[in-house]
């Protein structure tokens, strides 16, 4: 991690960045949500935010997995809207949306060296796989 965005962003932020809002798209729609409480369909979020339906809606469903936003109906009824899942996720939101505001580009800075690791973690891993012996395989 770059030292700035460790100097800058607190511990509780940073962590939320990496394990909870793993896109940018994913944290438009959260500073979205979190500044109108109301419950949103995946239309208007995608509207709103400039995104295909489809992928706002999982958007919207990684954050819920995320434990920071929930999910009520099913199909076209289904609506979102900003709650974390226990209130040991309220104050790092608020500090990230407040980061947002203030450090903006650290907390760009912050998601793209985590969007990188992932990638790292997925090429190593891949690597990694075209080694690995498969059991039961002949020689030819």
């Amino acid at each position: 991690m770059h030292a700035v965005s460790e100097r800058t962003l607190s511990a509780h932020v940073l962590a939320l960045l990496k394990d909870r809002v793993r896109g940018f798209e994913a944290l438009e729609i959260l500073l979205k949500l979190h500044g109108d409480r109301r419950e949103w369909s995946a239309n208007e979020i995608a509207d709103t935010v400039s995104l295909d339906r489809y992928f706002a809606r999982d958007e919207l469903d990684g954050l819920v997995e995320g434990g920071l936003l929930s999910a009520r109906g099913t199909g076209r009824e289904r609506r979102w809207r900003f709650a974390t899942e226990s209130a040991e996720l309220d104050a790092p939101a608020a500090a990230l949306v407040e980061a947002c505001r203030t450090s903006r580009l650290e907390v760009m800075h912050c998601m793209t060296e985590n969007a990188l690791e992932r990638i790292r973690e997925s090429a190593v891993n891949a690597f990694a796989d075209a080694f690995k012996l498969t059991k039961g395989r002949g020689d030819g």
